[in-house]
């Protein structure tokens, strides 16, 4: 229950206003941080469009609250972490905090 209420919290704060949010990934060498740039509602998941690539999140996946990012430090407004069907982390959404 908690996971469908926490996939609804991430659809409506990103289709409201994707362009605040950033994709962020890494893990064995591989990083990736890009601005979004269109989310698309798919019914029972979400398309998410960034600078050289996309993530699609499904409702049945995992998606966690969360602080930040676990290997940045930075402060965030909202921040989600995704997971696939295999319990991998594929990467966060979050919305950088403004300046402080």
């Amino acid at each position: 229950m908690q996971n469908v209420l926490e996939f609804e919290e991430l659809m409506i704060n990103i289709l409201d206003e994707h362009s605040k949010f950033k994709f962020h990934f890494s893990e064995n060498g591989i990083k990736i941080s890009a601005w979004i740039k269109e989310a698309v509602n798919l019914g029972n998941g979400l398309c998410i469009a960034f600078d050289g690539g996309s993530l699609l999140v499904w409702k049945d996946n995992r998606v966690v609250k969360c602080r930040r990012p676990s290997d940045l430090i930075t402060y965030c407004e909202l921040c989600f972490s995704v997971f696939n069907e295999f319990d991998e982390n594929i990467g966060y959404l979050y919305v950088p905090a403004r300046k402080r």
